[in-house]
């Protein structure tokens, strides 16, 4: 394993950082749910979510995962990033 990849797992691992790549979204779906796989202390975290479509959103978060409120309903089947800190 490289130094870099090494440091990166590192980092992650001790900021506690979770993240999806390519979470799907249904078409026409007003909301989607993440579970975590782990669950989390609390829900004192922040998140950055990148949606692959024009919208705007709200989320709700538990330390079971988080539930995103999509303002504008994918047309078609999309896709999001997020990426969870402390």
């Amino acid at each position: 394993m490289s130094d870099i990849i090494a440091r990166a797992i590192a980092f992650s691992v001790k900021n506690n950082l979770l993240n999806g790549i390519n979470q799907a979204v249904a078409s026409g779906a007003a909301s989607t749910t993440v579970t975590f796989t782990t669950t989390q202390a609390d829900a004192n975290y922040a998140l950055v979510i990148t949606p692959g479509w024009p919208t705007v959103f709200s989320v709700a978060k538990t330390n079971l995962g988080f539930t995103v409120t999509w303002s504008t309903a994918p047309t078609v089947a999309q896709t999001f990033d997020w990426l969870l800190y402390r």
